[in-house]
């Protein structure tokens, strides 16, 4: 099977996914270890290591391989994003799966011959893309699903907003701006951006660190920020794993998405209280997981015009 992908998904990097699948009998051909990609199968099922860059590859595995014949075994050195293997154990738990792991998460143990049955369930809101914003409510956010990016709401509260925990969420004035901190994200990296925003717009300044694995998302999360917040006068520091984010206020200005989702919202939460008009290029990425942003923002009152 061939594999291919448009520009976003031509940038990431898969070949620690391919390393891993390699020893498990698939034979994967790759120019650089991107798309485009052939696969060719069967998997047998073994012994495995894999990259723990990015959780995605160890979920991908641990979906996989109890449909597999053979019991394997997974390794790792490190994992970044444990939160997001919580989510993964969550539904195979659910599917009554078996598995073996250490406490650390490094180390697995998976029989074969078992498989995932039919299913019918409600998926809760996605606690990354959750609008927030002075009585602001917000529906369907599930606080006992695994979604490690719940941390963002005591992010904010960490930052001076006031959030209503109850049937329904609610986000209330913070009396003023809110306030910078020290923030270690490995375990909520896609609340990267949204959390860049917010420093951009806090008094003081804010620490955004531990999270490394953020520019090998659709983009490099941390560099894309840095250059497009900067264009509209933010005060920023790149790390290697993070940045520095002095508040102050945002100017508007031309931006770009870089086709990346996350990047498009929250360049556009950004524009919302910047000085002036904000043009966001490739504004439409948005839709690759919230098609309905646009509508969403403009019943809070947002002044979005699309561009043809």
């Amino acid at each position: 099977i061939r594999f291919d992908g448009d520009e976003s998904l031509r940038t990431r990097l898969m070949a620690g996914l391919f390393d891993a699948l390699a020893p498990l009998g698939c034979r994967i051909e790759s120019a650089d270890g991107k798309c485009p990609f052939t696969v060719e199968g069967p998997l047998s099922g073994g012994a495995t290591r894999v990259d723990g860059t990015t959780s995605q590859f160890l979920t991908s595995l641990l979906f996989l391989l109890p449909t597999l014949a053979q019991d394997s075994t997974v390794d790792l050195d490190f994992l970044n994003e444990k939160p997001y293997i919580g989510i993964t154990l969550a539904w195979l738990d659910s599917f009554g799966i078996r598995y073996e792991k250490s406490d650390d998460m490094l180390h697995w143990r998976i029989p074969g011959g078992q498989s995932i049955p039919a299913f019918r369930k409600v998926i809760p809101a996605d606690f990354s893309t959750a609008l927030a914003g002075d009585g602001v409510v917000i529906r369907n956010l599930d606080f006992t699903d695994a979604q490690g990016d719940k941390k963002v709401f005591s992010y904010f509260e960490q930052m001076g907003a006031k959030i209503g925990h109850g049937a329904e969420l609610t986000v209330g004035p913070t009396g003023g701006r809110l306030r910078g901190c020290s923030i270690d994200m490995n375990e909520t990296p896609d609340a990267l951006p949204a959390m860049a925003v917010a420093a951009a717009l806090a008094e003081g300044e804010t620490r955004l660190l531990n999270v490394p694995q953020a520019r090998v998302k659709e983009t490099d999360r941390i560099a894309v920020m840095n250059a497009e917040l900067t264009r509209m006068g933010a005060d920023i520091e790149e790390l290697p794993d993070g940045m520095i984010i002095r508040g102050g206020r945002l100017h508007g200005a031309q931006v770009h998405s870089h086709a990346d989702h996350r990047i498009a919202m929250a360049l556009a939460v950004a524009a919302l209280a910047a000085d002036g008009e904000t043009v966001i290029e490739q504004a439409e990425a948005a839709s690759v997981t919230y098609p309905g942003f646009i509508r969403d923002f403009r019943e809070l009152g947002a002044d979005f015009t699309v561009m043809e």
